[in-house]
């Protein structure tokens, strides 16, 4: 039985959460533009994008204090604390005791957990420690480590060992040799940090592969999902539909190219390409591919969150406001529940909260890590609630198309569902997701200002 930890909103705070500004980074495959970018980077040129186009956030060309909350679930051994490098890179007041910035690692949940752990900070006092907070995830898949094996790493423990006693020098020789021949070939193959950290490949496709099975989802279905999301992402970036999220990065060796687009989505994606696909791990009965899976990416999004009289303060108008968020994380971190039932609980949680029907909401963005990950969400959802229309669920595609940098995808849902409710002008917008394998579930509720 999967128990549940329940984190939620204050129903009895009367204080408005709003999000005034909203930006992320072009999404890049693990490899390829952003792989030599530092990791702070990423989020410095956001925080210094928000800053310049809103002076009142700076007095005589100083930041304000503020506070920056960040999801990540691999950083650089130099950068143990991102979200501090990120704040000190773009120029907010450092050393301060009004100026807090922390790392939040909850796997795919990180980025929106973030957002959920700032409207909580400023609905439960109404003043937090800074006058705004920034809040959003980064993540540079391009730089997880590659890790010795377990064997070569306990070899030379051992050795280091050997070389911390003292006794007589020929068996400390002999010693040392026998260490040394206990070395196989195979012992220097290397362990991906991401199979260590994110559980991928194995326990992500695993659960992915389950879903399939408890929910019966064809590889044809899981296909067409896919190739559906990267022809609205195409679409999408014809329209410039991107345009207001996005921030340009330099890029190249030379640092002599900008950046201005997702690398991702594929113009000439076809069913007939994606059937041709190999299976990734189960041969005889499996279905998850490389194509109805996500790719490995680099990229980050925040947000500026305020409460409303500071608004009222500083003058500025706010894009979106946070009606309600839920998040919950199971004692079954492995199981493949988390990616149905336990995103399910959160979406019917936010909904009764704000009183409002799968019917009232304009737009959704919902984790589709796996194509199998939200066709059995959306199984259950009409199952229990009331089917979602397909022309309201991530209309931009998703993060098989867009990618998915892990830390930071919760995030990038939101920034994009704030800047289409306004484009399309909606009222209400809901992101949600389910951790592949992690237990981590989150969802939220904005209302369009525009």
């Amino acid at each position: 039985m999967t128990h549940l930890t329940n984190f939620t909103d204050s129903t009895s705070s009367t204080i408005n959460v709003y999000i005034v500004a909203a930006k992320r980074t072009p999404i890049v495959k693990a490899g390829l533009d952003l792989k030599d970018l530092p990791l702070p980077y990423l989020g410095t040129a956001l925080l210094r994008n928000i800053l310049d186009n809103y002076p009142a956030l700076q007095q005589k060309g100083v930041p304000l204090s503020f506070e920056l909350i960040l999801g990540n679930v691999y950083s650089p051994p130099r950068y143990n604390n991102i979200a501090r490098a990120v704040a000190s890179m773009a120029g907010l007041p450092a050393n301060t005791a009004d100026t807090i910035a922390y790392t939040i690692n909850q796997h795919s949940a990180s980025g929106m957990q973030a957002l959920i752990q700032a409207a909580t900070k400023i609905k439960a006092t109404g003043k937090t420690s800074s006058r705004f907070i920034f809040a959003g995830g980064i993540e540079s898949m391009s730089q997880y480590p590659l890790l010795l094996s377990r064997e070569l790493t306990n070899i030379l423990n051992n050795l280091h060992k050997l070389n911390q006693e003292r006794g007589k020098v020929g068996i400390r020789i002999r010693e040392r040799l026998a260490a040394l021949l206990k070395i196989r070939l195979k012992d220097f193959i290397p362990v991906s940090a991401m199979e260590q950290y994110c559980n991928y490949p194995i326990g992500m496709v695993s659960s992915a592969e389950s879903l399939n099975r408890e929910f019966d989802i064809s590889r044809e279905e899981q296909d067409l999902y896919a190739h559906n999301s990267h022809l609205r992402a195409i679409q999408a970036q014809k329209e410039g539909r991107f345009y207001d999220e996005l921030v340009p990065l330099v890029v190249g060796t030379r640092i002599d190219r900008i950046l201005t687009h997702d690398i991702g989505p594929k113009a000439d994606s076809s069913l007939t390409r994606l059937a041709n696909l190999p299976v990734i791990f189960d041969k005889k009965s499996g279905s998850v591919t490389a194509g109805n899976s996500f790719d490995i990416s680099d990229g980050a999004a925040i947000l500026l969150l305020a409460a409303e009289d500071v608004l009222q303060e500083y003058s500025l108008k706010p894009l979106a406001k946070i009606i309600t968020f839920s998040s919950r994380t199971s004692s079954e971190p492995n199981s493949s529940e988390p990616n149905s039932s336990e995103t399910k609980s959160c979406i019917v949680d936010v909904l009764q909260k704000s009183k409002l029907r799968i019917e009232d909401i304009d737009l959704f963005e919902i984790e589709d890590a796996f194509s199998s990950q939200i066709l059995a969400l959306q199984k259950v959802i009409a199952q229990e609630l009331a089917p979602i229309p397909q022309e309201k669920i991530n209309v931009n595609g998703g993060a098989i198309s867009l990618g998915y940098p892990l830390g930071a995808n919760a995030a990038r849902m939101v920034v994009t569902l704030v800047h289409e409710l306004r484009r399309r002008k909606g009222k209400y917008g809901l992101a949600a997701l389910g951790g592949a394998g992690k237990g981590e579930s989150a969802a939220i509720i904005i209302e369009n200002q525009d």
